[in-house]
């Protein structure tokens, strides 16, 4: 767990999202409720809504939404989405420009059913960013994964808690 301590200089950002997300979906596979086989030649799918549901449903939006670091870091991002330094989804359609649009809208929503969904469906579009390479990251957007390390690890702080 020493590649997820922000403290440590040598790390970085990626390596710190990576470490934490790998811990959540840890968390998320074992909470869930049991799955039926797929159906042969079919998808799973789902995995998006499971990552989301998971945590909603162990930690409740209310403690999503009222949490300082979680806030902190999702003021961080909203602003940087808000002024063109970072796009979640590559703003190459109207799709994509949609899916920021209410991205945002979540992020800024006084629900916190709606804020917390928002929370955790960035958390897993950087994962699919990340982890697909649905999108290129370059060493200038660390300044965006340093809120999104904070956010994930504090999620997985309050799972963790739950738990002891």
């Amino acid at each position: 767990m020493q590649k997820g301590d922000p403290k440590s200089q040598r790390t970085s950002k990626f390596d710190l999202f990576f470490a934490n997300y790998v811990l959540y979906n840890a968390i998320y596979s074992c909470a869930r409720p049991p799955r039926r086989p797929p159906k042969p030649g079919g998808r799973r799918g789902g995995e998006r809504k499971l990552a989301v549901d998971t945590a909603l449903r162990l930690l409740g939006a209310e403690a999503i939404a009222n949490d300082e670091i979680i806030q902190s870091s999702v003021r961080t991002i909203v602003w940087m989405m808000k002024n063109e330094q970072f796009h979640l989804v590559a703003p190459y359609t109207e799709d994509a420009t949609n899916w920021d649009s209410d991205l945002l809208e979540r992020l800024e929503s006084d629900c916190p059913e709606r804020y917390a969904d928002g929370v955790l469906e960035m958390i897993y579009q950087v994962r699919c960013n990340l982890f697909h390479g649905e999108k290129a990251y370059r060493n200038f957007q660390e300044v965006f994964l340093r809120p999104c390390v904070a956010i994930i690890r504090r999620v997985n702080e309050m799972i963790m808690e739950l738990v002891d």
